[in-house]
């Protein structure tokens, strides 16, 4: 038997068999942690799997039993380097966005069964401060998936949404370019700009991500990055009167082929630059007389800058989602052993696109998800 196989087995005990003993809710969990410092491409030998008991929550802490987390790549920018968010040091859980039911609450804002959304970890079950997650609005949640709280309905929508509609306000008839356009947010960045009024093209790597882009996304055209032999010539073709805004996800040679297009006074939205995360030393924009010639305008944003107007825009996320204008497909793999496969994955030409990591729905300690 793998290893692999001795993990599953042990995460079935965990999340199907420990309920079974509802004398004692004491609770171990499963954790990735960074084993060993990442240069250049993230591998699994960065990673380790281990075991440990979980304190009960203190003070304003919550004890999580996590159903769904993301194994996004714009983790691989706090793994080694300094950003936005603190640096991930060896020993540390890997946090990741996760959705999941409150076991234990030493704070006045959750009960037992509330389901929750937030800053969580890969991991079966986490202790987490209560200011770090949210409570799942019944409301904006009603007759969806639950894993749209990590897709369309989370993080992945609300960063297209607000990237969109105020970084680049955008306005119908504009032509809009996607790149990572295959991504959680890059497909939900092209589906909102389609229904907004725009002619969308989104760049992706592989013929069938790109078909997928047009046939299930509704995307107006896609251009496939590995196949083309020169990406700046291809998007003149493909926008020949020129790009009006550019949703940035990668930076790199892909950001200089868009820039080389766009019109006079486009605007482009940096969201994320994964095409530099595993590079010692970033390539950067080599096109910045380009900015200076078209007289562009470049701004960087996280999703936070809006919390303010979450509930708004996710009233709109949820009418587009329910009267079918917009998809939330991820693909989803079941059980945290395939965790870090799935995150190495995305860094390769064998990349899945957006991941999910399911654990199992079982009933832990007796608790039951409180809507």
């Amino acid at each position: 038997m793998g290893r692999a196989d001795h993990v599953r087995q042990h995460c079935l005990f965990v999340l199907i068999l420990a309920p079974l003993f509802k004398g004692d809710c004491s609770m171990k969990a499963l954790q990735w942690v960074l084993a060993t410092p990442v240069v250049g491409m993230p591998s699994s030998s960065n990673f380790s799997l281990v075991e440990t008991d979980l304190p009960s929550p203190s003070d304003q802490e919550v004890l999580v039993e996590i159903r769904y987390h993301t194994v996004a790549p714009g983790i691989r920018a706090r793994i080694g380097a300094d950003t936005y968010a603190a640096k991930i040091e060896v020993g540390e859980i890997i946090p990741g966005m996760g959705v999941g039911i409150v076991l234990e609450s030493a704070s006045a804002l959750f009960e037992p069964g509330d389901l929750v959304v937030g800053q969580l970890a890969w991991a079966t079950h986490a202790v987490v401060a209560a200011s770090d997650i949210s409570r799942i609005s019944s409301q904006h949640l009603k007759d969806l998936p639950l894993h749209t709280a990590l897709g369309a309905m989370g993080p992945s929508g609300l960063t297209a949404y607000f990237g969109l509609t105020d970084v680049l306000a955008i306005q119908p008839g504009e032509t809009v370019v996607i790149s990572s356009a295959a991504g959680s947010v890059g497909s939900a960045a092209g589906q909102i700009a389609k229904i907004l009024g725009c002619h969308v093209i989104g760049i992706a790597g592989g013929e069938e991500k790109c078909r997928d882009l047009i046939e299930h996304y509704g995307f107006d055209d896609a251009l496939d990055y590995r196949a083309s032999k020169s990406l700046a010539h291809d998007l003149n073709a493909k926008a020949p009167e020129g790009i009006d805004a550019y949703f940035d996800n990668v930076g790199g040679e892909i950001s200089d082929a868009v820039i080389q297009n766009m019109r006079l006074f486009g605007r482009i939205a940096v969201c994320g630059q994964t095409s530099e995360y595993n590079k010692s030393e970033p390539r950067g924009c080599r096109q910045m007389t380009s900015v200076i010639t078209r007289r562009l305008t470049l701004r960087g944003f996280v999703v936070f800058d809006f919390q303010d107007q979450f509930d708004q825009a996710l009233d709109h996320i949820r009418e587009w989602l329910l009267s079918g204008a917009m998809q939330d497909s991820p693909n989803i793999i079941t059980g945290i052993d395939l965790a870090v496969d799935g995150f190495v994955s995305q860094f390769s030409e064998r990349s899945a696109g957006r991941l999910l990591v399911k654990f199992g729905d079982a009933e832990v300690c007796g608790h039951e998800a409180r809507n």
